[in-house]
C-alpha cells in the first residue's frame, strides 16, 4: 500500500471563495484562459479539475497511491489576520466533507 502522507488539494468551496477575491490569496484568469494561484506562499498555473475530487481519483491511481492524508495547499493563512483567513478556512473545512469521492470504494 502506498500512501501520499502530504496531498496536497484545494477544495471546491475554497477554490470558489478564492475566485472572488481580488488580493492574495486568490485565483485569476490569465490572458492565456488558465486559472493561476496567487498567495503569498507560491504562484503556479492550475492545471484543469485541479479542484475536482475525481480527478485527484484517477491521478492517485495512475501514481499507484492508495491513500492520501488531505492537507491545504500553502497560502499562507496561518499568517493573516483573522477576519481574512477565517472565512478561507470556514471555505476548505465546510467542503472537504464533499470528496466522499475518496472513499467510495472503501479503500481511501
Amino acid at each position: 500500500m502506498t500512501i501520499d502522507m502530504h496531498h496536497h488539494w484545494i477544495s471546491e468551496g475554497l477554490s470558489e471563495v478564492l475566485r472572488k477575491r481580488s488580493e492574495m490569496p486568490r485565483i485569476y484568469r490569465m490572458d492565456d484562459g488558465r486559472e493561476f494561484l496567487d498567495s503569498p506562499i507560491a504562484g503556479f498555473p492550475l492545471t484543469d479539475g485541479f479542484d475536482s475530487p475525481e480527478k485527484r481519483i484517477a491521478e492517485m491511481d495512475k501514481g499507484g497511491v492508495t491513500r492520501g492524508v488531505l492537507s491545504m495547499i500553502g497560502l499562507g493563512i496561518e499568517n493573516m489576520p483573522l477576519d481574512i483567513s477565517l472565512p478561507l478556512l470556514r471555505a476548505y473545512n465546510d467542503s472537504v466533507p464533499t470528496v466522499d469521492v475518496f472513499n467510495r470504494r472503501g479503500e481511501r
